[in-house]
């Protein structure tokens, strides 16, 4: 369905329309994206809760990484990322910890020179 989907999508636009865009839903703009609101609207629609699924991805990698990536990655405020990372309950340790182990367990893996 994603495929017929990418195969089929058309923008918007009725001033500078073009089917060349790199969007999945092409909005009323030139190579912009459909507004989310719009997005949202449409799901509401079809009975699938957007709010719902945001926030249950949102609280998983919120209990992941630390805020400032979180901040960084989705362009969160530093502010909501931190609020997200405490309801998340996550440690701010936790993430670096794992990186330290992962980076740990390839180099034993890797060749060793002399």
């Amino acid at each position: 369905m994603l495929l017929e989907l990418v195969a089929t999508r058309k923008g918007k636009a009725s001033l500078g329309h073009t089917d060349e865009h790199r969007w999945l839903f092409p909005g009323g703009l030139p190579g912009a994206a459909l507004h989310p609101l719009a997005v949202s609207a449409r799901l509401v629609k079809l009975g699938i809760p957007g709010r719902i699924g945001r926030n249950t991805a949102l609280m998983e990698i919120a209990a992941t990484v630390p805020a400032a990536v979180l901040s960084d990655l989705l362009g969160l405020s530093v502010d909501g990322a931190v609020q997200w990372t405490a309801l998340a309950g996550a440690r701010g340790n936790v993430y670096a910890t794992d990186v330290v182990r992962r980076s740990a367990s390839a180099s034993s893996f890797a060749p060793q020179r002399e």
